[in-house]
């Protein structure tokens, strides 16, 4: 088994899988090089069953392709992508219109699209349940967040994902819904859910919704 050792300052030995399914070690500068293979060997398992999930997350992502005859997810409906015949994305109301690029070349493009998009309904979004809440926010900014499709500050602010764009609008609204009751209360509390709840009685099937969505854009690399 093939592996690259990285010393660096930490005390724990560690085992990473990269995007591309090679493995690295990282361990302390003191351990030896028997002790490195010996961990390796022992953990041969766990780095073979993680590598094949890395390979099959990349399968999937190349079979995801953003060119004509494909579909884009913008705000819970997949609309299909047709040749522009400019070198800029567009989006017609129905269609994405994409320019002849790698998709290298092209997610980036789509990523400002949907910033844009975030950027200009997300603050209408919030201004419209504020009331509800009964708090308004400090500001909201634009994240590219992963993991999180929002948050919300000690001093009031709001962050959400771009990302929030491939959900649906009713996913959209209680994510904005949820860091608005942060304002109010500031944890996870009963009284956060109730008040959550009184505005959103369905909240559980949208949050329900957001966690199948995370796991599609996991594997078309978004």
């Amino acid at each position: 088994m093939q592996y690259h050792v990285k010393r660096m300052r930490r005390k724990t030995t560690g085992i990473y899988i990269t995007e591309d399914g090679s493995v690295e070690i990282r361990a302390p500068y003191g351990v030896p090089e028997a002790e490195i293979d010996r961990f390796a060997r022992e953990k041969e398992d766990w780095i073979r069953s993680h590598q094949a999930a890395v390979r099959e997350r990349n399968r999937q992502r190349e079979a995801y392709c953003l060119q004509p005859g494909g579909s884009l997810l913008f705000l819970g409906r997949e609309h299909p992508l047709a040749p522009s015949q400019t070198n800029r994305l567009t989006f017609d109301g129905e269609r994405f219109l994409i320019p002849d690029a790698p998709m290298e070349a092209l997610r980036p493009a789509v990523a400002a699209f949907y910033r844009q998009a975030a950027e200009r309904l997300l603050p209408e979004i919030a201004a419209r349940y504020a009331p509800l809440v009964g708090r308004e926010p400090a500001q909201i900014r634009i994240s590219s967040a992963k993991t999180r499709w929002g948050s919300c500050s000690a001093q009031g602010g709001l962050n959400f994902s771009w990302r929030l764009m491939f959900a649906t609008p009713q996913a959209i609204d209680y994510v904005v819904v949820h860091e608005l009751a942060h304002l109010i209360e500031f944890n996870h509390s009963p009284r956060f859910w109730a008040l959550v709840e009184a505005i959103l009685p369905d909240w559980r099937a949208r949050r329900q919704a957001l966690a199948a969505l995370q796991e599609t854009l996991r594997r078309q690399g978004w």
